[in-house]
């Protein structure tokens, strides 16, 4: 017997007829015969096979020969229910092999069956070994059981008899973080430092990770210091976490600083230092200190990895600089970096987005020379590049290739299809599209109906809309929220209130409930035309159905009060809404600023503009235009260049408002001069001059009474498609009859009532005057019929001195 097993001892499996051999030279009980505890499974319950190898087991165990008892043990934990193994063992014995059994469910990555014998084992006061806790532990862990987790370490706590360490604690603080409990994970640490069990630098790594990941990086910065103060020496790990939690809440000049305490501690930051700060940079968008990091990259010797690459190309097509990410590729290939499938995506994606398929399509050829696999999401990505640029032609062409290259269209595809052949309005091609779905037997969605939906309402024709809700029901699709929502947009915009709220009690009917911004919309829709007290009802009837107003509900109440003057109305919805936890952030502070601007109070527009940089709360241009232009009625000129200058110093680039309210303040104050340059400064940007830029260089060369250069830009507007405006025409107007033209001005208001402008009621008046003056009756006769003829209760209601 002993020369058998020793023959053996080498060995790892047993096969079925080894087994029978086995069994027939030993002089074992039978089965029948064995003794059994309470609670001991009957062996006859067993298979055969299971049988012979128990019997082995127990035998092995008392000769203890421990690998083929391993080795039986592991066969049947594959083969037989977890509790029903443990409880095939006499109780007598079970303590010797609960660290086994245990470590065979670890060893074949199986944890959570053990967990259950774990539990059996305490009920029959059977202790395993701390090792055998901490491996099962580490396995649950390794498995992504967290909840499992904590519930064994509960049980090796409350049991009372297991000497627990600093181990098992931190499987305890690693799953509650990973659960996103930080508090939780806070409370163990507490715990083991009050029953002696010092933290360590695991303890503190998952702490500082956790609550950085949380946006707790205070909290976080508290452990760090804490470990300074103990002693424990912070590694890669502990600097990285701190930075990353910096970088998440965008405060990059201190991740900065840590990197520099990282440094003077003797750790020299590594690629994932510098792409957790490149990711902090690339989310504010701050490129010239992503390009200096890339610099410090290349010097320390690093090479950049996918993730790198992933990040810049990512906030370069957020930034809307799509030829820097083409560039950046083109480094790419000169350095002879290879690009892995996820980042070729965003590349592809980004190119897509920014309106550049060709350029994609170019790339993707080079990718796919390069190893890239060209799968349904590539195509699907050049497809909606050609419906972004209202391409169908190309979407179409992309389509046919995909199919020909044996890659099989998907949903998504199908639906982009549609997508586009609904923003070009073609919907018989979009129906078309529905239809081959269908044959093809491929699931119809709400995403399929709702550009159909949306395409409907933009063209006002909801009539279609209805049409298309019942088709969806009766093919058993439900229609959405964003469904209604399209409708709902498109009947307040259209200000069909009664509609509105007709399908708003549709929805209610058929169990959907309407959210904040289907509400959002009714008050929009309510404000805009100036109806704030039904706009306040609107907010009433949604709080009465347990909806809070968000943001965007009081950003446009705020709106709606100071389009309609009442500012002070307007100021108060600040206080409520800090009262609710919402933060006023830009689109609050400029309504208020032009609210208050509009009303001539100056002062207090900047007094909001100052408060906006107190609070940290980021300008625009539209945050300037306003108070440009507010300050250029005042005529202020150190007001204007200051607010030039501060603009400069936020990195705010000037566009087509900001450039027209200078060009309307010079031009109002009379420098023609320094209006047009200006205006070729705004061009050699590559914006385009619009009605308004033309509307105050008219004036500026009116004022400086150069009245043939002021026609000559007239005629060469309307000449470049630039349609004059009322003001263009009246400023025209005004200046002639001044200098006693009065042919020409007659022209220019006939033209401009001709073109549909009414004309203003000062320089027609002057026009009507001046042409009686010099016993021209005949043509202020036909002008005062003309405006008659095209509105003359208006002409009435407003005071023109008519024939």
């Amino acid at each position: 017997m002993a020369r058998f097993v020793a023959s053996r001892k080498s060995q790892n499996s047993f096969s079925i007829i080894r087994l029978g051999k086995l069994i027939s030279t030993l002089n074992l009980p039978s089965p029948l015969d064995t003794h059994m505890d309470a609670g001991e499974v009957n062996p006859n319950e067993l298979c055969l096979l299971e049988a012979q190898q128990l019997l082995m087991l127990r035998l092995f165990l008392i000769k203890g020969c421990l690998g083929p008892t391993k080795t039986i043990m592991k066969m049947l934990v594959h083969s037989t229910a977890p509790s029903q193994l443990y409880l095939s063992f006499p109780l007598s014995i079970r303590s010797c092999i609960v660290d086994l059994l245990i470590a065979s469910f670890v060893e074949i990555k199986s944890p959570l069956p053990a967990t259950g014998i774990f539990s059996l084992m305490l009920k029959d006061r059977i202790i395993p070994s701390l090792t055998t806790c901490k491996n099962l532990l580490e396995a649950l862990v390794c498995s992504q059981k967290y909840n499992e987790t904590l519930q064994l370490v509960s049980e090796i706590l409350s049991c009372g008899r297991i000497q627990v360490d600093t181990f098992v604690y931190n499987k305890a603080i690693q799953s509650a973080v990973k659960l996103g409990d930080s508090a939780r994970a806070l409370c163990f640490k507490n715990e083991m430092e009050r029953y002696g069990r010092k933290p360590d630098l695991f303890t503190y790594n998952v702490l500082i990770s956790g609550l950085g990941k949380k946006g707790q990086i205070e909290q976080a910065k508290d452990l760090f210091q804490e470990m300074l103060e103990r002693a424990i020496v912070p590694n890669h790990v502990t600097y990285n976490s701190i930075i990353d939690g910096l970088c998440k809440i965008g405060k990059m000049d201190e991740a900065f600083v840590f990197k520099s305490k990282m440094q003077k501690d003797g750790k020299v930051p590594n690629l994932v230092t510098f792409n957790t700060l490149l990711r902090g940079l690339c989310a504010l968008q701050h490129k010239n200190k992503i390009k200096d990091l890339l610099v410090e990259i290349e010097s320390q010797g690093l090479v950049p990895d996918g993730y790198t690459y992933s990040l810049l190309f990512d906030c370069y097509f957020k930034c809307g600089d799509v030829d820097a990410a083409i560039a950046l590729y083109e480094e790419t290939i000169r350095k002879g970096v290879q690009l892995g499938d996820y980042t070729c995506h965003i590349l592809l994606s980004g190119l897509c987005k920014g309106g550049k398929v060709l350029e994609a399509k170019h790339i993707l050829k080079n990718l796919v020379s390069n190893g890239l696999v060209q799968n349904t999401m590539t195509y699907n990505m050049i497809i909606d590049g050609y419906i972004l640029i209202g391409d169908m032609e190309g979407a179409t062409s992309t389509f046919k290739q995909m199919e020909d290259s044996g890659v099989k269209p998907d949903i998504i595809t199908y639906n982009s299809l549609i997508n586009g052949y609904c923003k070009m309005q073609k919907m018989d091609e979009a129906k078309e599209v529905v239809k081959v779905m269908e044959e093809k037997g491929l699931s119809l969605s709400t995403h399929t109906y709702n550009p159909l939906i949306d395409a409907y309402v933009r063209n006002h024709q909801f009539e279609h809309c209805s049409q298309i809700l019942k088709e969806m029901t009766l093919k058993g699709i439900q229609p959405n929220v964003v469904s209604y929502g399209s409708i709902m947009n498109g009947l307040c915009k259209s200000a069909k209130f009664a509609e509105a709220g007709t399908l708003l009690k549709d929805i209610e009917k058929k169990g959907i409930k309407p959210t904040v911004r289907i509400y959002n919309m009714l008050i929009d829709g309510k404000c805009k035309v100036g109806e704030l007290t039904d706009a306040i009802k609107l907010v009433e009837e949604m709080v009465g159905k347990g909806l809070d107003p968000d943001l965007v509900t009081y950003n446009t109440l705020i709106y709606g009060f100071c389009r309609e003057g009442k500012v002070s109305e307007a100021s108060e919805y600040i206080f409520t809404m800090k009262v609710q936890g919402l933060k006023p952030d830009t689109i609050t502070y400029n309504s208020l600023i032009t609210g208050y601007c509009h009303v001539g109070d100056t002062k207090r527009a900047y007094e909001l503009y100052r408060e906006m940089d107190m609070l940290d709360i980021k300008h625009t241009n539209v945050t300037y235009t306003t108070l440009i232009s507010a300050v250029s009625q005042e005529g202020s000129t150190l007001e204007v260049d200051n607010l030039q200058r501060e603009m400069v110093e936020k990195g705010i680039v000037r566009d087509v408002s900001i450039y027209n309210a200078l060009i309307h303040f010079h031009a109002m104050f009379g420098d023609a001069r320094k209006a047009f340059n200006l205006c070729e400064e705004m061009t050699s940007m590559g914006l385009v001059p619009n009605e308004m830029t033309h509307t105050s260089l008219l004036a500026a060369l009116c004022r400086e009474g150069k009245l043939h250069d002021a026609y000559h830009l007239f005629n060469e507007m309307k000449a470049k498609g630039v349609p004059p405006s009322s003001v263009g025409y009246a400023t025209l107007v005004h200046w002639s009859c001044k200098l006693k033209d009065y042919d020409r001005a007659y022209d220019l208001s006939m033209e401009m009532i001709d073109e549909g402008h009414f004309p203003q009621i000062a320089p027609c008046n002057e026009l009507l005057i001046g042409l009686r003056n010099v016993g021209m009756l005949d043509k202020a006769e036909c002008l005062s019929n003309k405006i008659k003829e095209n509105g003359g209760e208006w002409s009435k209601r407003f005071g023109f001195i008519l024939c």
